[in-house]
């Protein structure tokens, strides 16, 4: 049984912001009585996950496989980073996903620990643009049954899973593969480059919600201890 922190996450969030604010790790810890290892843990949870990041949590974390995989997928192609896909997906910590990434490239088996259900890694094949749209369309008109359609195509079920959300996503556009031929901002059209614009703007729309959520909560927490 793992011992419980007796910091709770205000205290963890006015260390933070300490720190965040130019307080020296030694000092906060001396102050504060924790290690200097600690203080940058707490910071690196509060950065990938938020509030919740700082929460104690009682029992092991559930991640579906489906969820792994997306992760996993989401930061092989290139899509996002692992800081940015750990707080989307509310993934606890970094070492977790560089974990499933690594047991994904040696073809490992990625469990379910909420469903205790399993399915084996199958290794991929080179697919067609052509391939990927009809292997997606085929999936979701049976009732989105990835396994199935992995066998009946012959590709992974990995690979379904990611051709079909990004079908969903961005249509027959997405499902293009642009590994190792980027492409030029000058040659984008006018709608890609107001989609790239659209996503500039909710990511950093999403980096002020955070930081004015900070903010309130720490004047919650001067009027309460100040």
């Amino acid at each position: 049984m793992s011992k419980r922190s007796k910091y709770n996450s205000k205290i963890k969030l006015i260390v933070i912001e300490k720190y965040k604010n130019g307080e020296s790790p030694s000092k906060l810890a001396y102050e504060f009585n924790i290690d200097r290892s600690t203080i940058l843990e707490w910071t690196k949870k509060y950065e990938s996950l938020g509030i919740d990041g700082l929460k104690e949590s009682n029992s092991w974390t559930k991640y579906s496989k489906e969820l792994k995989i997306a992760a996993v997928e989401e930061y092989l192609n290139g899509e996002n980073s692992q800081k940015n896909i750990c707080m989307k997906y509310g993934i606890r910590s970094h070492a977790t996903l560089r974990d499933w990434i690594l047991k994904y490239n040696d073809s490992k088996e990625l469990k379910s620990y909420s469903k205790g259900s399993s399915r084996s890694m199958k290794k991929g094949r080179i697919t067609t643009h052509k391939e990927r749209i009809e292997i997606a369309k085929y999936c979701i008109e049976n009732d989105y049954n990835y396994t199935d359609t992995a066998n009946i195509h012959d590709v992974s079920y990995q690979q379904v899973y990611s051709w079909v959300k990004k079908f969903e996503k961005f249509g027959e556009k997405g499902l293009i593969d642009r590994r190792g031929k980027p492409k030029e901002k000058t040659t984008l059209s006018k709608e890609d480059k107001l989609e790239i614009e659209i996503r500039e703007l909710r990511k950093q729309n999403r980096e002020l919600e955070v930081e004015n959520a900070l903010l309130k909560k720490l004047e919650e927490l001067e009027k309460r201890y100040g």
